[in-house]
């Protein structure tokens, strides 16, 4: 079950979060179909108007596994609270994500080629 979702800036990557801790990032597939307009009642802020976004699965990884905190005796749960995209650097994304009490940062390069 989601618990969690975020869009990146661009709009071309969306991130979900379940229950389990996994997170699933999937790919825009129509890219060039968006298209801005300014007319916004009196004021003049672009809007992007996308016509039946489609996004299809790009990768998926084990984000949050369930741990013990020793100290309070508390079992921490795997469950995604949050999910957020940090700005983009060249080829590559960054992504963090938390289930309330670990933080966890990811880095997804784009490349269509191996090193």
């Amino acid at each position: 079950m989601i618990s969690a979702l975020a869009f990146d800036g661009t709009g071309e990557y969306l991130a979900s979060g379940d229950r389990a801790g996994r997170v699933v990032i999937f790919e825009r597939m129509n890219k060039s179909k968006s298209k801005s307009s300014t007319s916004l009642g009196d004021t003049s802020l672009p809007v992007k108007k996308t016509s039946n976004a489609e996004y299809k699965f790009y990768t998926e990884f084990q984000s949050h596994e369930a741990e013990f905190d020793y100290l309070k005796s508390l079992e921490i749960n795997e469950r995604i609270n949050g999910i957020a995209w940090t700005r983009r650097t060249g080829d590559a994304l960054f992504l963090l994500s938390t289930n309330g009490t670990i933080s966890c940062m990811f880095c997804l390069l784009i490349t269509t080629y191996c090193i």
